[in-house]
């Protein structure tokens, strides 16, 4: 069952809004309870599909994977992991600094092609995030670099906050 708003998750984060959903899960936006801050929080669930079991644990390896690889990360153009909850066998959620903005894709959508000067600086912005990644873990492959994964800081900026390495599968 879905997260709603109002819901507290392992009675630390009180959830807010759904911000958006996939095949596997759906992400929040979240209140930290602790630390009073805002916090995404990523979902990956089983869900209604007949997924066999070994399908599922192949989604959950790859997501525990990737959020320990990305809470490695310490660059101001990646989003910071902040904790792994799995609290039942069909869901996990990944913590996550919250970026108040939206994804590159929808401004491009939204303002059309950038003025050079501009899109020079978010592909630079981009590259300077991609690149702490490959230092910090070179083995790892980036599979979701994609213009919907990286994220604009503020509704009026397109600054990146930098793509997420976490699982496509939300």
């Amino acid at each position: 069952m879905p997260l709603s708003p109002g819901d507290l998750l392992e009675d630390k984060y009180r959830i807010e809004a759904e911000m958006g959903r996939g095949a596997y899960g759906r992400v929040y936006r979240a209140r930290d309870l602790a630390l009073d801050r805002v916090v995404a929080i990523k979902e990956l669930h089983k869900g209604q599909d007949d997924l066999g079991s070994a399908q599922f644990a192949d989604f959950v390896r790859r997501f525990e994977r990737e959020a320990r690889v990305q809470a490695r990360y310490n660059h101001p153009n990646i989003v910071h992991v902040y904790e792994l909850l799995h609290p039942a066998d069909d869901r996990l959620y990944l913590v996550m600094e919250y970026v108040d903005g939206g994804s590159l894709r929808d401004s491009l959508a939204r303002r059309g092609p950038l003025p050079v000067e501009e899109a020079v600086r978010i592909m630079l912005d981009l590259l300077a995030g991609l690149t702490s990644t490959t230092r910090a873990a070179s083995a790892t492959t980036t599979r979701s670099s994609t213009p919907a994964r990286a994220t604009t800081r503020g509704p009026s900026s397109s600054t990146p906050a930098g793509p997420t390495s976490t699982s496509s599968a939300a």
